[in-house]
């Protein structure tokens, strides 16, 4: 009898949270891979999103985690995984940084934020186990807002802003837009 609790005790005392720590660094995000894409920022911001598991609720092509199967959490989990695609679908802006499209001005706007803010991911997440290494490292914060930084520069700001707040998410109205005669004519 006294072996058994004392075997209990090694168990939950020393092996378990070893085996804890173990499994944590097993899924601890400390690549740097996004690095090996150096001089294209949309490639670097595309592996970041990739290798930090961001995909796992903002994507609808997302797999339920086998946590997610489980009476008590499942639909918690279902749930989250719904409201982050709903809120953000990052399968369209990936395509976009991969391939070189246009991106959406939004889905930018929420990228950044999130790396000025550390909004993401929720504490719920990251602090289990499997996810630990899931929060963007400083380093990535900083690619991704020079990604968007670049981004806003090239595609999003305005042509009357001074200099000083070309950076903004909010850009002054153009003076004027350019009108297409023929959706004039339909009246587009």
């Amino acid at each position: 009898m006294h072996y058994c609790t004392t075997f209990k005790q090694v168990m939950i005392r020393g092996i378990l949270p070893i085996s804890t720590l173990l499994l944590s660094l097993s899924f601890t995000n400390c690549t740097t891979e996004y690095k090996k894409y150096e001089g294209d920022l949309n490639k670097q911001v595309a592996s970041i999103i990739r290798k930090n598991g961001c995909l796992q609720c903002h994507s609808p092509e997302a797999s339920l985690p086998f946590y997610g199967k489980f009476p008590i959490i499942g639909a918690t989990v279902k749930s989250d995984m719904i409201d982050g695609t709903r809120y953000l679908d990052l399968d369209g802006l990936l395509d976009a940084l991969e391939k070189g499209g246009p991106i959406l001005e939004t889905d930018m706007a929420k990228v950044e934020n999130t790396a000025l803010t550390g909004s993401m991911p929720p504490f719920k997440y990251y602090a289990m186990p499997m996810h630990w290494g899931t929060k963007l490292s400083s380093d990535e914060k900083k690619t991704i807002i020079a990604w968007a930084k670049e981004t806003r520069k090239e595609y999003f700001a305005s042509p009357t802003v001074a200099p000083e707040f070309a950076n903004e998410p909010l850009q002054p109205l153009p003076d004027s837009l350019p009108v297409n005669p023929a959706k004039v004519q339909l009246g587009i």
